[in-house]
């Protein structure tokens, strides 16, 4: 009879060689993030992760082994190495405070879906974007072709923009495999409210000029999300105004598809759509709200 074997024992060292290589295969940064040319940003990451010191905290077998007197001893990073400490990780608890969380009072009953919205995307913020939108139109119609249809450009307005953001939602809700066949006028495919809101070519010029931001800033900054800086950081005041965060939560990733190029682009093979920007998402599981 042969002897029976037990499961493997490993040295601290030997633990700690395997979660920093197994860290190393499965990182999104190396693995998934589809490589670009442009040099200046790669050296920007490289620089910010040489810059920042990562706290590593030891295995230990036995626990009584851990001091805790005073907060945990920090070894100063040398050569690019981890900076070790030999304590705990402990997180930060937030107390809940029920009088405090939830909805605010700008939602009531009687609120409207369209309301609710303008809570979100303010009239202030739609402006903002109509001037945006309206000044990058104006620089490429000065170098479009005659025949083109950028060269018809007419000023957008706040209403219109309304209505052109009605339309892209509800293009979620009836889904087709191309934007002119929203338009369409064969009988098998008709979606005839469309058409009743708003043209086709409009519509597509409205989508191809829309902008959040003035080009000629971008020089000064290296903000990578500067083309939507001014929407993200008002939406954020508007949920923290609107919204406070209930006491059961999830926190979710998910994958926007997006084919563009952008530097925090990533691809992963295993996902429906591979090519993406990875959101992490809070959900309160109470009202189901991402």
């Amino acid at each position: 009879m042969t002897e029976r074997r037990g499961p493997p024992y490993y040295t601290d060292e030997e633990l700690l060689e395997i979660l920093m290589n197994s860290d190393e295969e499965t990182s999104d940064i190396d693995e998934n993030e589809v490589p670009t040319s442009n040099e200046d940003e790669v050296d920007e990451t490289e620089s910010d992760l040489e810059g920042s010191e990562i706290h590593c905290y030891l295995l230990v077998k036995n626990r009584d082994e851990i001091s805790d007197d005073g907060p945990p001893e920090v070894i100063p990073k040398l050569d690019g190495a981890f900076s070790w400490s030999n304590q705990p990780f402990e997180p930060i608890i937030h107390r809940y405070n029920p009088a405090t969380s939830e909805l605010k009072n700008t939602f009531d009953p009687n609120s409207t879906p369209l309301m609710c919205f303008k809570q979100f995307f303010s009239e202030a913020l739609l402006e903002h974007i109509v001037i945006e939108t309206n000044r990058y139109a104006d620089d490429t119609s000065q170098t479009a072709p005659s025949t083109s249809r950028q060269s018809k450009w007419k000023p957008t307005c706040r209403d219109e923009l309304y209505v052109f953001l009605a339309v892209t939602i509800l293009m979620v809700h009836t889904k087709k495999r191309k934007i002119n066949d929203y338009w369409a006028t064969d009988p098998l495919i008709v979606t005839p409210i469309f058409s009743q809101i708003i043209s086709r070519d409009r519509y597509i010029l409205l989508l191809r000029n829309l902008h959040f931001a003035n080009n000629e800033e971008q020089k000064n900054t290296n903000d990578r999300l500067f083309k939507i800086r001014t929407v993200v950081d008002h939406l954020k005041a508007a949920f923290s105004k609107s919204l406070h965060p209930f006491q059961n939560l999830c926190i979710d990733e998910s994958l926007m598809l997006f084919k563009g190029r952008i530097g925090y682009k990533q691809y992963i093979p295993s996902k429906r759509h591979r090519f993406g920007i990875k959101f992490f998402i809070y959900v309160i599981v109470k009202l189901d709200i991402h």
